[in-house]
């Protein structure tokens, strides 16, 4: 019944509802869990980048606060990492760049 089970079901339903229900209970429960960690963590590093910079030691860099959300699905996480490749690649290229209008000789 704490599963979300009715009573009229669960006397009177399929035998194999029961185990589906707990199946189900424990899904929400895994995902509750999980949403609470993620929320744990987003705390974590709120509060690190606060205090950080508040008692942080003199010119010490404190940790940033994410840009943007921490990926969670495959396709989130394949699409963050196509992001920083294509970062790091931009990076790259303005460093050859500069370098290349610095030391006009070398080609």
């Amino acid at each position: 019944m704490s599963m979300g089970m009715s009573y009229v079901e669960y006397w009177d339903g399929d035998i194999y509802a029961a185990a589906a229900y707990r199946k189900a209970d424990e899904y929400r429960r895994a995902r509750a869990n999980e949403d609470a960690w993620l929320a744990g963590l987003y705390n974590m590093r709120a509060f690190a980048s606060v205090m950080g910079a508040a008692l942080g030691k003199k010119g010490q860099k404190s940790p940033e606060y994410p840009k943007e959300p921490y990926p969670v699905t495959q396709a989130e996480k394949d699409a963050a990492k196509e992001r920083s490749i294509k970062k790091t690649i931009e990076f790259f290229r303005k460093g050859e760049e500069i370098g290349r209008r610095n030391n006009p000789r070398q080609n």
